[in-house]
């Protein structure tokens, strides 16, 4: 049987521990908020938003050649996808570069 070794923690890790944070592997665990109805808030890292929209990526490219996949989802999705493309657009880091949550 192999051992399961841990990965090293990340910064900041005894602090998220004593906030009640419990996920070695990540440190701070994202949170979400939900500022009124129906609309959230996220605080993650880049490279969680990254994991996030790749999901959303795979599974909107899988349901578009899915026939039996319904078409208002299809199409939400779609929508969710360009909106983000569109605001990760007109961000813009301080010297210029492009906004990539993730380097």
């Amino acid at each position: 049987m192999r051992e399961v070794v841990p990965p090293p923690r990340r910064a900041g890790w005894e602090e998220a521990q004593s906030a009640g944070h419990s996920d070695p592997r990540y440190g701070w665990r994202m949170k979400v908020t939900r500022a009124r109805e129906n609309v959230f808030a996220l605080t993650l890292t880049g490279q969680e938003l990254s994991a996030l929209v790749a999901g959303a990526r795979m599974a909107l490219d899988i349901m578009e050649r899915d026939p039996h996949a319904p078409r208002e989802a299809v199409e939400l999705l779609r929508g969710v996808v360009g909106d983000y493309d569109d605001a990760l657009a007109r961000l813009k880091a301080p010297d210029g570069r492009p906004g990539r949550p993730s380097g």
